[in-house]
């Protein structure tokens, strides 16, 4: 089993793991990690954030995992837009003009342009992808939280397997669910996520 440490909290970002408020800088001076899996605050590498203070402190957070876990991968976390109906993809407070695929293109692009920057030893895994191309495929089908924002079960799920697939690819053929998540559905998100990461 891999050992694990969730250094998070809610609505922080990466400035806040460079603080170390989020005990993040802690843990990566400990050193010796196989894996530092870095996820920004959701809303930092779109437009409504700040794409260049991202790109900064993703490079500056890269420096200092580097110097004591140089073997190490860093996995950037792309996260997922809002559901349609959220008051910054649609209405009044529309933030983005295109709705949640543009917010979705952003994220994927700025978490591109993150990994680029970075070089060697990065990958991303692309769980907004994989998001976007589930909910593509079956509209219907509920990867939100009731908050419009957050993951319900089917959510973590696929993020997950976004995660594993880009650390010990391949997925494998049979996984099982998470509690609460369908197995059909299941069987659905894993072809999802396997389509996305053939795709590059």
């Amino acid at each position: 089993m891999p050992e694990t440490r969730l250094c998070a909290k809610g609505g922080k970002g990466f400035c806040d793991h460079l603080t170390d408020e989020t005990g993040a800088m802690t843990a990566i001076r400990e050193g010796g990690w196989d894996v530092v899996v870095l996820q920004e605050h959701s809303m930092g590498p779109t437009q409504f954030g700040d794409v260049a203070r991202f790109l900064e402190d993703g490079m500056e957070l890269r420096d200092a995992i580097l110097a004591t876990s140089p073997e190490a991968l860093i996995l950037l976390y792309e996260t997922w837009a809002r559901e349609a109906s959220h008051p910054l993809v649609s209405g009044d407070k529309r933030t983005f003009a295109d709705g949640a695929t543009q917010m979705q293109e952003e994220l994927g692009a700025n978490y591109a342009e993150l990994a680029r920057q970075l070089g060697g030893r990065t990958a991303v895994a692309p769980a907004g992808d994989a998001w976007s191309e589930a909910l593509r495929q079956r509209p219907r089908l509920r990867l939100h939280a009731d908050d419009d924002y957050h993951a319900n079960r089917n959510g973590s799920y696929l993020s997950a397997l976004a995660i594993m697939a880009t650390v010990w690819p391949p997925l494998p053929d049979s996984l099982p669910p998470l509690a609460g998540v369908d197995s059909a559905d299941a069987a659905f998100l894993r072809g999802v996520v396997r389509g996305v990461m053939r795709r590059g």
